[in-house]
Parts: structure tokens; sequence; C-alpha cells
């Protein structure tokens, strides 16, 4: 028959990416996780891994569905443990892109005073290969919130909720020639450069898609940097436009020396979504991301 051991085997393997790693964390032999792997794979009838000799391991179909399954098992099962003890701390990791944490800050704040037992870590890393939904199905995260192109380009995973927009905006220095201007054109953009994050942010590819959207994607790129005091004194000099979340008019930056541009048509937004495994969260989480949503919903954007 199926054992827990199994699928805890199986499934440290898909968290530490191969055979020898999940033998290292959990003091086993590589020997012994394959012949457990193969004791799995002979009740189920299928193969969960593709084999590669010299090459890693890799899910098959079956096993990503098999995966998902393991999971919510082992899941309900640190739930069975927890029960025998009302003293033991409970971990949820919630991920989500810094920006997005002074939206959120306040509801875990409050979440763990009334839940003293839970331990809360957080995932603010938005730099990797993989983003927040792909972590939230591999059980990187518990919840994971992200930004997301509001143009209609892509489905979003059947498992992530909209929780807001953030409108953009593109911002001149308040001394520029466009800044006294009513409206303002894509033409009267595309003379000039584009003040841009580097291309390593997470919000680099999005703010890019924004643009080409708008139909700057071909702009000249003036100053590219990852230090945000950079970008705004560069705006603040003239050097170029720069395109930022619409809440900066109202945050004051430079003392007011820059200035949001009235568009001729508005920018696409970011959508802030909440991405979760797509079965089986478990009770805890289930009630931390019930309180978030709720945290979201005064929130003004």
């Amino acid at each position: 028959m199926i054992t827990f051991r199994q699928l805890e085997i199986f499934a440290a393997i898909i968290r530490h990416g191969s055979f020898r790693r999940a033998a290292d964390r959990l003091g086993i032999t590589p020997e012994a996780v394959s012949a457990n792997i193969r004791a799995l794979e002979g009740r189920l009838s299928y193969e969960l891994f593709e084999r590669h000799v010299g090459g890693p391991a890799t899910l098959t179909g079956p096993g990503e569905r098999a995966y998902q399954f393991a999971s919510n098992i082992l899941d309900d099962l640190s739930y069975l443990y927890d029960a025998s003890d009302r003293t033991a701390a409970r971990r949820v990791v919630v991920g989500a892109h810094p920006y997005i944490m002074r939206y959120l800050q306040a509801g875990i704040d409050s979440f763990r005073v009334s839940h003293s037992d839970v331990l809360i870590d957080m995932d603010i890393d938005s730099s990797g290969t993989l983003g927040f939904p792909e972590k939230a199905e591999r059980r990187m995260v518990d919840l994971g919130y992200y930004f997301s192109v509001d143009d209609g380009g892509e489905l979003p995973p059947a498992h992530s909720l909209l929780m807001k927009r953030e409108p953009l905006g593109i911002f001149v220095s308040r001394d520029h020639p466009l800044a006294s201007k009513p409206v303002v054109s894509v033409a009267d953009l595309s003379a000039l450069p584009a003040i841009h994050l580097s291309q390593r942010t997470a919000l680099r590819p999005l703010i890019d898609r924004v643009l080409e959207t708008y139909g700057l994607g071909e702009a000249r790129v003036g100053v590219e940097t990852d230090d945000y005091g950079h970008i705004l004194t560069s705006t603040q000099r003239g050097e170029g436009y720069v395109c930022m979340f619409a809440s900066a008019q109202d945050e004051h930056y430079g003392g007011g020396a820059i200035k949001m541009l009235s568009l001729e048509r508005p920018l696409p937004a970011l959508q802030i979504r909440r991405a979760s495994r797509s079965l089986g969260r478990g009770a805890l989480v289930t009630q931390l991301e019930a309180h978030l949503r709720e945290t979201f919903r005064h929130v003004e954007l």
C-alpha cells in the first residue's frame, strides 16, 4: 500500500530538485529514495518521473497531478500533528512582490496577534526564475501576491484571484515642457528617452509590456538603474520620462518636483493577483487568505 513516507520522499524530490538532494535533506541514501519511488510508481501503475541518463528527473503529466494530491495529503497530515499539541507552532509562507507588502503588512500583523501559535514566513524575492504562481503550485509558498499586466494578453492561472488594480502613470520633471500640456500624445513621448528600472527587476518586463501596448515599445532608453532614487533624480533633471505607479503623484516624491502627465488615453493598469495551490490549501491558509482579502477591500489605490 502507499505510505506517507513514500509521499514525503516524492514531495522532497520536487522541492529540492533531485533524488540526491532529497536524500541529503531526509537523511537517507539515494538508493532508499529510488526504492521508495519505484514502490510508489508500482502501486500507482504509472511513472512519476521521466528519467534521463546523466540529467535531472522531470515529472511526467500524471506525476504533476500526483504531486498536487500528495501535497494535499501531507498538508492534512501536518494539521493532524498540530491537533496533538495545541501549543505547537504552525507555519504559513506568504510570498509577495516587495511593493505589494505595503498593502499586506497590516493584515499579516493583525493575523499574527489573533493567531499567536502561527509562524508566518515571508518570501519577497521576486527576482528569481520562478514567479509566485509557480511557487504556489510547487508549495514553495502557500499564498503568493504578484503583479500582472491588465491588457487581456494572457489568461491568469485558474487558481489566482484578482485583488486590486494598480494604475500606472507617466511622469516628467515639473519644469519639463510636456508638464504644461493639457493632453500629451504618444508622438510627444516618442521624442523623449525613457528612464527605466534595470532588466534584473521583476517589474521591468511588465512595464515594458505596458509601454509596448501603449505604442512606446521602441523608446530610447536614457537611464536604466536598480536605484529608485536615481530614477527620481534623473526624472527631476529632465532626462526623460518614467512610467511609475500613479499613486506616486500623491506621495510628493522629490518635494513635488515631478508631475504625472495627462495622457490622450490611459495606460493599461497592473493587476495585483493572489495565487495559491489549485487544490487543498488547508484550513489555516484559507483563514489567512480570507483575512488578507478583507484587508485588500479597505485599500484605496
